[in-house]
């Protein structure tokens, strides 16, 4: 089996930025910094952690990526919906949890690559003009740039999870 295939996984999530892994980063600063504001009590209720997992309708055995895992609050939620023969995948591009990145378009057509027939790609994020970088607009990715993003990387939207008030929670598949 190729590297390429076994990392195949049948869900990407992606939270809370679209991308995570390429050598540019945006928005940087320490890492100590990043991980107050991932881990801070009112960021960890809203992410509604397990009304997400529940709502990706994970089974037993699929392979699930957290990409921009970030301080890794889904890395146990996760595991656990996908069950012993499952596999989960955190993946932060650095030890830092610096998730804003840049060559956003390149690294969603990469990310598409690896996945696995039937796969979804799930992103959660800010609204425009509603999160933390209202202010920073390369730091925001709108629901009109994701669908361009996604389309561009051969991906379709397949549902949008009405989850939250601030955030989107779309999910794409191939076409």
């Amino acid at each position: 089996m190729t590297r390429r295939a076994r990392l195949a996984a049948s869900v990407f999530i992606v939270f809370v930025s679209t991308t995570a892994g390429v050598a540019a980063q945006l928005g940087s600063r320490p890492a100590e910094e990043w991980i107050k504001t991932l881990d801070g009590p009112q960021r960890v209720a809203a992410l509604r952690i397990d009304d997400v997992v529940a709502a990706l309708k994970l089974q037993p055995g699929q392979t699930v990526a957290d990409v921009g895992a970030g301080s890794g609050l889904f890395s146990t939620p996760l595991p656990r919906a996908v069950g012993p023969k499952g596999r989960a995948f955190a993946v932060e591009i650095d030890a830092g949890v610096l998730h804003h990145v840049d060559g956003r378009d390149a690294y969603v057509k990469t990310l598409a690559g690896y996945l696995a027939p039937g796969g979804r790609v799930v992103v959660v994020d800010y609204e425009a003009g509603v999160g933390p970088h209202r202010s920073q607009p390369d730091l925001e990715v709108s629901r009109a740039q994701l669908a361009a993003m996604m389309t561009a990387a051969g991906l379709y939207e397949v549902q949008d999870v009405k989850l939250f008030s601030d955030k989107y929670f779309l999910i794409f598949a191939r076409r």
